[in-house]
């Protein structure tokens, strides 16, 4: 029966969760407002499976000299509602285009931050821009592996422990698998995130249409957090609006963000997609400050397809030795704040 007893040890990827045959385990959230699993002890089996399903007995080891990209969407629509560049969108519409499926984070009805799927294109724009917030897993690891099962193409997109948590999970091997992760921050509180957009609610008392957690109205680089209301709009840069200044210091990341072991070359994904900083460093006509994404190719299966989409992209070949140098939390995990 799996039992959490340092939370820095355990990501609430919910994989031991999606693993019990019985349903005896919940995801709990606690007092921070990050979800643990929560096992019932009258209905657990000790079947083993739940200890087994953590990705933390899986180590993942790809190639030390992957593909590397700079790249901008030929889109400008896709390009303006993406955090980066819109490097995900062309990926997931090569697999829904051979009749598979897409899974990623998005907005719930009261813009929690959920995992969920996409089945056409125009359900993908829902999975644009990034969500900082920890997503509810829900059903998605039995979902996407039901359809990996009846042989359908999945793209599954997420933090790089959400998909060690999918691998773990699925514990075998697809061709039509496409794990797409990205270089990860640390992932702030649901709960601090929920309350923080309920005191915007309150202030505005109008319904919320759209939460933008990049904005570009400032551009790429100087982004905001946004909440556009029926009439209204809260908009500020990430320098004076509060969540981001806490997020930015790491004042309310998830214990585990903190010692995560799924940096540099230890992931699961195929590829790896995230946004580009100090590409005006290498390709300085390059950058419009409209948004330039990095893309890091990570197994032979994630060169198949770059090398469908990448026409649909304009393209600047980079190395890995700049991207990371630009990108610190590629290949280390964020300290603490002393004040966390």
């Amino acid at each position: 029966m799996i039992e959490v007893t340092r939370k820095s040890d355990c990501y609430g990827c919910a994989a031991c969760a999606a693993k019990c045959p019985v349903g005896s385990i919940r995801m709990v959230e606690d007092e921070e407002g990050f979800p643990y699993p929560r096992a019932d002890r009258d209905s657990c089996t000790d079947c083993g499976l739940c200890d087994t399903s953590c990705p933390l007995t899986v180590k993942f080891s790809l190639s030390d000299s992957p593909d590397v990209y700079a790249c901008k969407n030929n889109d400008m629509r896709i390009r303006l509602e993406s955090t980066s560049g819109g490097a995900f969108t062309p990926l997931a519409e090569h697999v829904l285009e051979k009749g598979g499926v897409v899974f990623g984070a998005m907005f719930d009805r009261e813009f929690r931050v959920v995992h969920g799927i996409a089945k056409t294109k125009e359900e993908l724009q829902r999975f644009r821009g990034s969500k900082y917030s920890q997503s509810v897993m829900g059903n998605t690891y039995r979902e996407a592996g039901e359809y990996l099962e009846k042989g359908v193409p999945v793209l599954f997109s997420g933090t790089p422990c959400q998909i060690a948590g999918l691998r773990s999970f699925l514990r075998k091997e697809y061709d039509h698998l496409l794990a797409v992760d990205l270089i990860c921050h640390g992932v702030p509180s649901p709960r601090v995130y929920r309350e923080y957009v309920s005191l915007l609610k309150d202030r505005y008392r109008e319904e919320i249409r759209k939460v933008a957690f990049r904005d570009k109205v400032r551009g790429w680089k100087m982004f905001s957090f946004s909440v556009y209301f029926s009439r209204n709009l809260y908009s500020q840069s990430k320098a004076d609006d509060l969540f981001f200044r806490g997020f930015l210091a790491c004042f309310f990341l998830r214990p585990s963000c903190h010692t995560c072991v799924y940096k540099g070359r230890n992931r699961g994904s195929d590829i790896t997609i995230a946004d580009y900083w100090g590409v005006h460093t290498r390709f300085p006509e390059y950058d419009d400050d409209l948004g330039v994404a990095l893309v890091i190719v990570n197994t032979g299966k994630g060169k198949d397809t770059w090398d469908h989409v990448a026409p649909r992209m304009d393209v600047r070949t980079s190395d890995l030795e700049h991207a990371a140098g630009h990108n610190l939390s590629y290949a280390a995990p964020v300290p603490s704040h002393p004040d966390r």
